[in-house]
């Protein structure tokens, strides 16, 4: 993001640059017409020039506009996820993961009543936990990651950092064993 900001300031004073210059051009060739007798540009000339100095800065700042909306959407792309707990398919996990700091992942099936407990405690610090993208993904319908990750037991929670797997949360022993275990014991793990 602080890359991003420093390209697009870049952009703007490259855009203020040619302005500046367009600007001087104008403004020097002007002065010299009005200092030789044969004036440089007549006055219907200058209004031409004039106009198209100002459909060139209109241009360039309609340009500029556009760069900072499509930057905003892509940076509320990028954002999205960041806050909620969200179901992905296995086409989208690469792209999540990896793009992302933080992830973690419940591997999940549908019909088991432990998953729907990580679920809710995971809903829960997803909100508080802004920093880290929380997301599910059904067990059975992604066979492949299952396989590369080694998920042999569900609920599996898989913790990512720069899209590498640092950790994997596996059942609810580490949690205290039992189904009524406290949120914070697993924002902690």
């Amino acid at each position: 993001m602080g890359q991003a900001y420093r390209d697009k300031l870049a952009e703007a004073r490259q855009i203020e640059k040619e302005a500046n210059e367009q600007g001087k051009y104008i403004k020097e060739n002007q002065d010299k017409g009005d200092d030789d007798d044969d004036d440089f540009m007549d006055e219907d000339e200058r209004e031409i020039f004039e106009k198209m100095k100002q459909e060139r800065l209109k241009e360039l700042e309609e340009r500029n506009v556009e760069r900072e909306e499509k930057e905003d959407r892509h940076e509320k792309k990028e954002n999205l996820w960041y806050g909620e707990y969200t179901e992905i398919v296995e086409q989208e996990f690469l792209p999540y993961v990896t793009k992302a700091d933080f992830s973690v992942c419940h591997f999940y099936h549908k019909d088991f009543e432990r998953c729907k407990i990580i679920d809710k405690h995971l809903q829960i610090i997803a909100r508080e936990h802004k920093e880290c993208k929380f997301l599910k993904l059904d067990a059975e319908k992604s066979p492949f990651f299952v396989n590369k990750l080694a998920v042999k037991m569900l609920p599996t929670v898989c913790l990512f950092k720069n899209g590498v797997l640092v950790d994997q949360i596996v059942g609810f022993e580490e949690l205290g064993g039992k189904d009524d275990f406290k949120t914070i014991a697993l924002t902690r793990r």
